[in-house]
């Protein structure tokens, strides 16, 4: 049975957790819903692009293979045209170079040259040589759109059926040619692409394999199958997957190039053709023979465009190679549901991450950036094996959901921040107003030790008589009550002693009116020990001696000394040096207790900086804190100035210069504070404007 204590503890973790909790849910919701958004992106096409281009670059990355001598290109080029002084060689000159070729004992020979109608003379030899050669193949487009210019079927020279075969390129969205056709038709009787037919021959011829249909009606060649290429797969969502194509693994490779005019002179050709394939075909820009595909784009120059003789070398050189040296003519796409279900499980894994793991921004880059290049890394290595991954899609889910989650992350931890701001800041102003209390009230209580004691001379003798006198009066009372019940029958006597009782009786009553009067005066002066000062009355009682300014600071010193020695372990008369004008020692005398109070806040001032952490004096060897000397001195210019000078730059609150103002408005006194950066010194000034000596 379960303790019901564990739910209890499961509910009061949520309900601890609740904010974070929601905001979870909230960053998983989102993170299906950029999911779910981004799979649909892609099947509707739109990262088509965005994927072949990442093909193109592996297909341009990869590591360069080595001549195939197999293959043998006889191409027209530019110069050939130059020095023939035609753009198209005749039929005749067609067959001449077949003859001279078929003299070099070729395996196959591929004619990539349309030759539907005929071209100058010699129509009757070209005809003859492809009927004495079934090695020997023609084009035609088969796969052209009736009443298109652009896409117009072209029919194949009038030779036998088994020696037709297509030319066709089959372009993507943006023209380039990724994926090969192998029959452009599938409905009997089929046409073979050109250099399926020479790869066809050779294997028969050199091999001795033959094509055989194998798995899913594919064809299959030895142990090799060639299976078709179908929408959606890999890359494509929104393709025309009609005729047997294939996504074509292109061979990073070069071909023997020869041109047409060597051949004609048999230049350098002795033995070139033994046992090969030769492609006859253009090799001139000029004859617009030439295709985009994945080689073609750079960064740093115009594309390059392959010449379609090249392109049915490709598809030979690959398919044998596939058959003799396994090497696949194919790339392996995932299809659908499995690119789905990685997207899914991918972008879940990335949530779970971000969510549990990352706790800040240079976290979260070195996630995403590393999880790049690892996806990058193993999408190239997989295309090495010819099995592409789907890697737009997935760099889209790991940034999107990374960028978007982190920027949750932030908004969510800054309302929790400013939400803890403002906690602090209310925690801080109570803090700072009870810390300003406390000062006060530490001030209040030092001041009130010094000044109390002073009070207390001419206070506590005239309470203490009136509580004698009190005493006295009870004590008499009732020896009076004593006498009155022994002399209740004598009525003399007793009418003298009534009238004794009343009149101790009125003065009694005044004794103690006088006494509860002298208490509430008392009350009424310090309600409270923060408001201790709040009320200056009492200040100028007469009772105050009158000293001057000498004498007062010296008497300061002495009345604050153990307070200071026991606050900050200091000895007042060590670390204040006076410095008086001595013929202006004999000054006015006046009442000094408002002075005792200020002098107080401006020393006090100086150590209580060192408490609160604003300022750091130095200390000696023995760990002990080394006060600055305080130097107070005189100047008489017509008035008084009397400066507080200490050696560190200090700063005091607007509440204590307000404070020590109102009591030096008694004096018409006034106070500034100013500060000598450069010698880093503190000056406290109070300038008396009507101060003047006895002599003057």
């Amino acid at each position: 049975m379960i303790n019901p204590m564990f739910f209890r503890n499961i509910k009061q973790k949520i309900e601890e957790n609740r904010e974070k909790i929601i905001f979870n849910l909230i960053k998983v919701a989102l993170g299906l819903s950029i999911i779910w958004g981004i799979g649909e992106i892609r099947n509707r096409g739109s990262l088509q692009w965005f994927e072949w281009v990442n093909l193109d670059i592996f297909f341009q990355l990869r590591p360069s293979e080595p001549i195939d001598n197999r293959i043998i290109l006889v191409g027209q080029t530019e110069d050939d045209i130059k020095n023939m002084k035609s753009a198209y060689l005749s039929d005749r000159q067609v067959a001449q170079l077949i003859k001279i070729i078929k003299e070099g004992k070729p395996v196959a020979i591929g004619l990539d040259f349309l030759r539907d109608q005929p071209i100058g003379e010699g129509r009757e030899e070209l005809l003859a040589i492809f009927n004495n050669t079934p090695t020997l193949y023609g084009v035609g487009k088969q796969a052209g759109i009736e009443g298109d210019p652009d896409f117009a079927p072209i029919a194949p020279p009038p030779i036998k059926f088994e020696q037709i075969t297509e030319a066709s390129a089959l372009e993507d969205g943006d023209s380039v040619v990724r994926r090969q056709l192998l029959y452009p038709k599938t409905t009997p009787p089929a046409i073979p692409n050109l250099g399926l037919a020479l790869a066809f021959t050779y294997l028969e011829k050199q091999k001795g394999i033959k094509p055989e249909a194998g798995e899913k009606k594919a064809l299959k060649l030895g142990k090799a199958t060639f299976f078709l290429f179908s929408n959606p797969s890999g890359p494509y969502t929104q393709a025309d997957d009609g005729g047997y194509q294939i996504f074509f693994n292109w061979r990073k490779i070069k071909f023997h190039v020869v041109s047409v005019s060597d051949v004609l002179a048999q230049k350098n050709i002795s033995g070139l053709f033994d046992n090969r394939i030769v492609i006859i075909g253009s090799y001139a820009a000029s004859k617009k023979d030439q295709f985009l595909t994945p080689f073609s784009r750079t960064l740093s120059d115009s594309p390059r465009e392959m010449f379609g003789m090249e392109i049915q070398a490709q598809l030979a050189s690959a398919i044998i190679s596939q058959v003799l040296d396994e090497r696949p003519v194919t790339l392996a796409f995932w299809t659908e549901p499995w690119i789905s279900a990685w997207l899914i499980g991918w972008g879940i894994v990335i949530c779970f991450i971000l969510t549990f793991f990352s706790r800040n921004w240079i976290q979260i880059a070195i996630f995403l950036l590393g999880s790049s290049v690892l996806l990058i890394i193993l999408s190239y290595f997989l295309f090495l094996e010819a099995i592409w991954f789907p890697l737009i899609p997935s760099l889209m889910i790991l940034w999107s959901l990374g960028i978007v989650l982190a920027g949750l992350d932030y908004e969510f931890k800054k309302i929790l921040d400013n939400r803890k701001i403002r906690q602090l800041n209310e925690n801080l102003i109570e803090l700072n107003q009870q810390l300003k209390d406390k000062l006060d009230r530490r001030q209040a209580y030092k001041e009130f030790t010094v000044l109390g004691n002073q009070f207390s001379k001419n206070l506590n003798k005239e309470l203490q008589n009136l509580f004698d006198l009190k005493f006295i009066l009870l004590e008499k009372k009732t020896n009076f009550k004593q006498i009155l019940q022994k002399n209740i029958n004598d009525s003399k006597n007793f009418l003298e002693l009534n009238n004794t009782w009343l009149e101790t009786e009125i003065a009694t009553d005044k004794v103690f009116d006088s006494f509860e009067a002298i208490c509430l005066k008392l009350i009424n002066h310090f309600p409270r020990l923060e408001n201790l000062f709040s009320n200056y009355d009492w200040l100028s009682d007469e009772n105050w001696e009158y000293l001057t300014i000498e004498e007062t600071i010296k008497l300061a010193i002495k009345w604050f000394h153990p307070i200071y020695f026991h606050e900050y372990n200091v000895e007042l008369d060590k670390i204040i040096k006076l410095d008086f004008q001595s013929e202006y020692s004999n000054l006015q005398k006046v009442n000094s207790t408002r002075f005792i109070i200020v002098f107080n806040r401006i020393i006090d001032t100086i150590f209580l900086k060192v408490q609160t952490g604003e300022i750091s004096y130095p200390k000696n060897q023995a760990e002990k804190i080394s006060y600055p000397t305080i130097t107070i001195k005189t100047v008489y210019k017509n008035k008084l100035k009397l400066i507080f000078t200490v050696q560190y730059l200090i700063e005091t609150t607007f509440y204590n210069i307000f404070f020590c103002q109102e009591l030096l408005d008694y004096y018409k006194a006034k106070l500034t504070i100013k500060q000598d950066k450069e010698k880093g010194l503190t000056n406290w000034i109070i300038d008396w404007n009507d101060w003047q000596s006895r002599d003057q």
